[in-house]
């Protein structure tokens, strides 16, 4: 009788170790998985980081480029049109003395 009790043991433990060995290998290959996506997650994150480095380069270059565009109005002083020819001066109006004969 033990020694029946011996073989079913045996074989349940066998079956066991086979269970055990599948688990195993099962893990292995999720955390296996895992970690190469874990990989590709931390190069587009670098990658994303560089792309925003970059575009904070551009956005501080624009503003630059803005501000100087933006600059100071120009007016008969500091143009480099001269008075008689800027299409934007205003325009002399006519005098407002009155007429000399009808005084």
């Amino acid at each position: 009788m033990y020694t029946e009790a011996a073989k079913m043991d045996n074989k349940d433990f066998l079956k066991l170790v086979e269970i055990l060995e599948r688990e195993s290998a099962a893990r292995i290959a999720s955390e296996a998985s895992r970690i190469s996506e874990s990989t590709a997650f931390q190069q587009t994150i670098k990658d994303l980081n560089s792309t925003i480095e970059k575009l904070n380069e551009t956005i501080g270059s624009l503003l630059e480029e803005n501000r100087l565009l933006k600059g100071p109005k120009k007016n008969s002083r500091n143009s480099s049109v001269p008075p008689s020819k800027d299409e934007n001066r205003p325009q002399k109006t006519s005098s407002l003395r009155p007429l000399q004969g009808n005084m």
